[in-house]
């Protein structure tokens, strides 16, 4: 007769059968991961709803993609879908990265599910809501000349700002948060602090206090701001970013900073690769040294960006101070880089 216990006395595990092999919904768990492929279980664990939101804004980016051929109006100068294409690229690349970033919490933990909820939902309301102006062929951002378009426009930021402090809140809980590899850990800290800051440089293009733009041409047009400094608009702009050419562009430093939230990280688990052909990286304090470095590069270079853009430059007339102080941030990246190989081979030596 069974009397529940294991052959040395004690109680039988019970995730195992009589005879030591796994039971059928370990086994059919197994099976289905074989089947799908380690790439597709990997991303069928991270968080659904961000999923969700990363699907959706890539198949508005293919639709807004399509868009460029099919429709030929233009706003602002450019063809209509060009800003829902760059955002439906973005913001997929985006919550992508917040879906991984969550993985280094609890699986069950409910303050994830949460805080993914409310990212996932924000930016895809954003996403709606521009793509809703484009059909109806009206602005976006900065429109209030109907009281549609303001609702559209003030909506839009409530909800940016809600997504600005879930990320706030992500990036106190992992800056105090123990993770597996110091490295990695640096990485996902740094590019969130730097992230919030690029996302926060936005809000300059409607501060009209600040005088960087150009706010009495804005308000006359009906409209609550502009990313052009010293010039208005809808003038001439580079391909595939729009950005003005003749005048600064508050969204250069905007995109670059906000992107530190994948460059970053990216660059620490760059080295956890290279580390594995080059022994010299393995220390994880070596590695948190060489990604310190590069976010502090990083971040001079967002400050150098928005230097530019609040003076008036645009980024293809950039004058030869500018490039003085890139030169002196890629020197003393260069240098600090160096020191921290050197402490670190003349620690193995000794």
């Amino acid at each position: 007769m069974d009397s529940g216990l294991s052959a040395n006395g004690g109680k039988r595990s019970p995730d195992r059968t009589p005879t030591g092999t796994p039971p059928d919904h370990e086994r059919e768990h197994h099976l289905g991961e074989r089947r799908r492929g380690p790439l597709v279980s990997a991303l069928l664990r991270l968080h659904r709803p961000l999923l969700v939101a990363a699907a959706f804004s890539a198949v508005v980016a293919v639709v807004a993609t399509i868009g460029y051929f099919v429709d030929d109006r233009t706003l602002v100068g450019v063809p209509i879908w060009h800003k829902a294409a760059k955002f439906g690229v973005s913001i997929t690349i985006y919550t992508l990265t917040i879906a991984w970033m969550l993985t280094f919490l609890p699986s069950r933990s409910r303050f994830a599910r949460v805080i993914g909820t409310i990212i996932a939902f924000g930016i895809t309301v954003e996403l709606v809501l521009i793509v809703l102006q484009i059909i109806r062929g009206q602005m976006s951002h900065f429109n209030v000349g109907t009281v549609f378009d303001a609702a559209v426009y003030y909506g839009m930021g409530g909800f940016i700002v809600a997504v600005w402090i879930a990320n706030l809140i992500i990036g106190i809980v992992l800056a105090v948060r123990r993770l597996p590899d110091r490295g990695i850990a640096a990485g996902i800290r740094w590019g969130t602090a730097i992230g919030l800051i690029g996302m926060a440089i936005a809000f300059l293009m409607t501060v009209g206090e600040f005088e960087i733009v150009d706010m009495d041409a804005a308000e006359a047009q009906g409209l609550a701001g502009a990313h052009s400094v010293g010039a208005v608009d809808g003038g001439p702009t580079m391909p595939i970013t729009g950005w003005n050419t003749q005048a600064g562009d508050i969204r250069v430093p905007h995109f670059v900073g906000l992107h530190a939230l994948q460059i970053i990280p990216a660059f620490a688990l760059g080295l956890v690769l290279l580390g594995r052909k080059w022994p010299r990286l393995h220390p994880e304090s070596t590695r948190v040294g060489l990604v310190r470095i590069f976010a502090l590069f990083y971040f001079g270079i967002v400050a150098v960006t928005a230097a530019q853009a609040i003076s008036g430059q645009s980024i293809l007339e950039t004058d030869l101070r500018t490039l003085g102080v890139v030169a002196v941030l890629v020197v003393a990246a260069g240098l600090g880089s160096w020191a921290v190989l050197a402490r670190t081979r003349q620690g193995t030596s000794t």
